[in-house]
């Protein structure tokens, strides 16, 4: 059975990612593009035997929920960040300075997001931010949920690499997850309603976020290939 499940998300990665390829839209591509990259993490954690778990009573029996005069057993999923987590885990050290180092990087780097059209420079913690606002999870101007690209990490790493000198793993990871923290956020502005064309999913941050996330995508699937 999973390999069945597999073998099934491996073709939806690739038509996905195939379909994207065809989208002029920014939006429609960079959704399908996280389709094929959801189709990879679901075929991680199937290989890995990440999955949905009983939930069980201290006893060992299962906990139940009544669906109208049905009883069901209670399902713990995985959540979101724990896929993305178990995934980061298959990023190889390539990969993640392909990610770091590729020039629409550091777009996010230096920009100020915007939120409802208002620029956002400074939080209340007068921390100064760049990356997205993760729209769905703000609120408040003052107190935004944002993806941060450390900015002093990132100048060390570039420096490094300039001047030829070897990556830092521990830099390289923290710094390429944070690109992957942000990726994540732009999916979720594309389905929050209450964002502005203008805002956080506008066309100029999304044809900045395709590259990157494409970036992920087609090598998972050229690494498959070569399986």
């Amino acid at each position: 059975m999973k390999e069945r499940e597999t073998v099934d998300s491996r073709s939806v990665a690739y038509k996905m990612a195939t379909l994207a390829r065809t989208r002029e839209d920014p939006a429609e591509a960079y959704l399908c593009t996280w389709a094929a990259f959801r189709a990879i993490t679901t075929t991680l954690a199937v290989q890995d035997g990440v999955s949905p778990r009983f939930s069980l009573r201290p006893n060992g029996t299962l906990h139940t929920h009544k669906v109208g005069k049905f009883k069901l057993a209670l399902i713990t999923p995985y959540p979101e960040h724990t896929y993305l987590d178990h995934t980061f885990k298959h990023f190889s050290p390539k990969l993640q300075h392909q990610l770091i180092t590729h020039d629409n990087t550091r777009f996010f780097v230096t920009r100020t997001p915007t939120w409802k059209g208002t620029p956002i420079a400074r939080d209340a913690y007068r921390q100064q931010l760049n990356g997205v606002i993760d729209a769905e999870l703000t609120v408040d101007t003052r107190y935004p949920t944002w993806t941060p690209i450390d900015i002093a990490l990132y100048k060390q790493y570039t420096r490094a690499t300039a001047a030829n000198k070897p990556p830092d793993p521990e830099t390289q990871a923290t710094l390429a997850r944070q690109i992957l923290n942000m990726l994540t956020a732009i999916q979720h502005n594309l389905y929050h309603n209450d964002t502005q064309p203008n805002d956080e999913n506008s066309p100029d941050v999304l044809n900045k976020a395709l590259p990157l996330l494409t970036l992920i995508v087609e090598s998972f699937l050229a690494h498959n290939d070569h399986e």
